[in-house]
């Protein structure tokens, strides 16, 4: 029995809801601040996504930034672009380029393999210098 002073079960449900406004997964990709309101900063670390991936990020004055996801699992993922079509992924641990990142079946989603226990650093990639 509660006594007050702790949070109870009906907590629960707010920080979910929250949650849902950092980072939601539903509908087979990851979104980042879907809901959140894009003027207000936040950030968050390691929420968990369907898949089995622990995503991380950060809003600074209107713009998304320091996004990682760590694959636990090993399977595909797919993120809907904070950045329109001109994204970038990179495996954390070297630095390198990940091959075949794909847009994915629905519009302003990418796709790309992913190994299980590697962390994904991904952005907004530059504008190339013929842009």
């Amino acid at each position: 029995m509660s006594d007050g002073l702790e949070p109870g079960i009906e907590c629960a449900g707010a920080a979910q809801a929250i949650n849902d406004m950092l980072c939601s997964s539903y509908g087979g990709y990851i979104h980042l601040f879907e809901r959140w309101p894009l003027d207000e900063d936040a950030a968050f670390t390691t929420l968990r996504a369907k898949g089995g991936f622990l995503v991380s990020a950060s809003l600074r004055s209107g713009t998304i930034q320091n996004v990682t996801i760590v694959s636990e699992a090993g399977l595909e993922v797919t993120l809907f672009s904070p950045w329109g079509t001109r994204i970038a992924v990179l495996d954390a641990a070297t630095q390198q380029p990940v091959d075949r990142v794909q847009p994915g079946s629905v519009e302003g989603t990418f796709t790309w393999a992913t190994t299980k226990g590697t962390e994904y650093t991904v952005f907004k990639q530059p504008k190339s210098a013929k842009s």
